[in-house]
């Protein structure tokens, strides 16, 4: 194995955390578009029911918790080199 082997395979690794980085701050934005989904859907000559707003409020409200936990165990995973102690 080569030495630029290594230096690509760390490069990779930061690259797909940088990338779960944002996705874990672009989270938020999404969940609050989607949340007044249904409020610009009532504007219009169709209505949403209060049932059916309510199912897809706390079903988009379910998938941001189960994306936001997915985000979590992605960025705390441990990157295999970094054994020392953080606080000191």
């Amino acid at each position: 194995m080569s030495q630029g082997d290594g230096i690509s395979r760390v490069e990779h690794r930061a690259y797909r955390r940088q990338r779960i980085t944002d996705a874990a701050r672009l989270l938020p934005v999404i969940g609050f578009f989607l949340f007044i989904l249904p409020v610009l859907a009532t504007s219009g000559s169709d209505s949403v029911t209060t049932a059916g707003g309510f199912v897809f409020v706390f079903s988009i409200w379910g998938i941001l918790i189960v994306a936001s936990a997915l985000l979590s165990l992605w960025l705390g995973r441990d990157d295999g080199g970094d054994t020392g102690n953080p606080h000191g």
